[in-house]
């Protein structure tokens, strides 16, 4: 019997909301910051992030690499492939930088994201960094944000104690 475990599909408007969902039901629990911050506790911060995910989900329907993958029997989203044209990507800093949500612990985690997405300018990066190739980690003790000591610990046994950018130029 060959039987397709799964079933990769592309992504449209009409599945935008179940790909939200589907992040804040799994990604808010697992990604180290996220799960750190406690944000699957708080209705409040689960809304406040499910607007930056949204709008993160919404730009990447424009790219043809953007896909689900689903359980072939129970129609539901086992994984997400999110991808974004480069040519938005300016277009999602600015955002990035210009939301004002409320509650702290969502302010907590984009005051680290726009630490990131600083550190992805690849000229600011090797500059910083002296490296002499484009990758590399960013680590968040050494981020230098709103809070010198930040409510963000990893927990143990985390393999790793790093948020890993890699710099990549696509032609």
């Amino acid at each position: 019997m060959n039987r397709q475990l799964f079933q990769v599909e592309s992504v449209k408007e009409s599945n935008l909301e179940e790909i939200v969902q589907f992040l804040i039901d799994n990604f808010a629990q697992t990604e180290a910051i996220l799960a750190s911050l406690k944000m699957d506790e708080d209705q409040k911060c689960l809304k406040e992030l499910s607007v930056m995910i949204r709008d993160l989900v919404q730009d990447s329907l424009q790219c043809s690499s953007t896909c689900v993958i689903r359980d072939p029997d129970t129609r539901k989203i086992d994984g997400i492939a999110v991808a974004c044209k480069t040519s938005i990507f300016d277009k999602q800093i600015d955002r990035l930088c210009a939301y004002e949500f409320e509650q702290q612990p969502v302010r907590d985690a984009v005051e680290f994201l726009k630490y990131v997405f600083n550190k992805l300018d690849v000229m600011y990066y090797l500059n910083e960094a002296r490296l002499s190739k484009p990758f590399a980690a960013v680590r968040y003790d050494a981020f230098k944000g709103e809070h010198l000591r930040p409510p963000i610990v990893m927990q143990a046994p985390e393999k790793f104690t790093s948020v890993y950018a890699m710099l990549a130029k696509f032609q």
